[in-house]
């Protein structure tokens, strides 16, 4: 990712390293709160459960961003490079945790069964709890290189992008699944739209940052609002209807894209006034630990939330909490030592 502006720019490596601290704490309040159930009769169970759709999104705005960054910076050196620097490691830390879940899973009589280890390396299920969002990662990382390892111009890699997320949004929709599992995808490519027009987008936040982040909020408001309603009013019509569906998850890559011109423009907007809003010692320590603080959730509160203990929900969420974060600081270190090794 290109450095320039690093102390100001809504997107420089040192706000968006930032900006993941802050969004691996809002997964991990989001599967606490699944777990721990003290908020599930009050208003703020629904915003809770979308606190953790709203961070994966802007995860996978910053996933595109970034990938597209370093191809403008370094061209095909950076492509020729990519299975090894990218997907390698990125399939090697996958892998990893998927030999932790396997053992925790055949430890606790969990079913491992060969359709789910298939699916687990290639799509529609994972034997990591949570871990669909990785595996749609790796995914992504391996369409990128396919796409940008053809050599055309740069509008046929963007049309084709296009094309392929059009049709795994539509395979995805037919199928019935899950809707937060597939739409990210659109914020994965908004993230390259942002990088190819970085410079204008730049300079109109540098001048009007106060008026791009209220539009923002008031989109995204809006249509999380018609989300929220056809959720409770309508969801009966989404399973059944893929008309209905198919206007539901345009609704949701809407409020998607509006929320990741939200994070920038509020990046842009403190970055001026108040930097340490974002970057700070404690949102850039948890953002180095980001992926692995994701990775370990599943496991961690399967564990502590078990019948094996029976503890107070309070008590067993701050026990997670920290062992979470504990123990992804050594797995971190591991992982980044293995790929040092891989891309030497």
């Amino acid at each position: 990712m290109n450095d320039k502006n690093t102390n100001n720019s809504a997107f420089s490596k040192d706000t968006f390293q930032s900006m993941k601290g802050y969004l691996a704490v809002c997964v991990l309040i989001h599967h606490v709160h699944q777990f721990n159930g003290l908020l599930a009769d009050t208003s703020l169970n629904y915003p809770l459960l979308l606190l953790g759709h709203w961070a994966v999104v802007l995860f996978m705005f910053m996933s595109g961003f970034g990938l597209y960054e370093s191809y403008k910076n370094k061209g095909q050196d950076y492509i020729k490079k990519f299975p090894r620097n990218r997907i390698l490691t990125f399939f090697i830390m996958y892998s990893f945790f998927v030999a932790i879940y396997t053992v925790f899973e055949l430890i606790t009589g969990g079913a491992i069964t060969p359709l789910l280890m298939l699916q687990t390396f290639t799509y529609g299920s994972t034997v990591i709890s949570f871990g669909w969002y990785l595996q749609l990662s790796l995914l992504l990382y391996i369409v990128f290189f396919l796409v940008f390892v053809i050599p055309c111009k740069k509008w046929l890699h963007s049309l084709l992008l296009v094309v392929l997320a059009a049709v795994f949004l539509a395979i995805n929709i037919f199928m019935n699944r899950p809707y937060n599992v597939y739409v990210i995808v659109v914020s994965f490519l908004f993230g390259i739209i942002i990088s190819l027009y970085r410079d204008k987008i730049e300079g109109l936040l540098q001048k009007k940052s106060i008026l791009v982040l209220i539009a923002s909020v008031v989109v995204f408001c809006a249509f999380t609002l018609i989300q929220t309603f056809l959720v409770y009013k309508k969801s009966d019509y989404i399973a059944s209807s893929i008309i209905v569906r198919t206007f539901f998850i345009f609704i949701t890559f809407i409020a998607d894209i509006a929320l990741s011109l939200v994070m920038i423009t509020f990046a842009a907007f403190t970055g001026k006034i108040a930097k340490w809003v974002i970057i700070n010692p404690v949102s850039k320590f948890l953002g180095n630990f980001s992926l692995e603080i994701y990775a370990l959730q599943g496991i961690v509160l399967r564990s502590v939330f078990s019948e094996a203990f029976k503890l107070n929900p309070i008590i067993a969420s701050i026990i997670s909490i920290t062992l979470i974060i504990l123990i992804a600081i050594p797995i971190h270190l591991l992982l980044k030592s293995i790929n040092k090794a891989i891309k030497k």
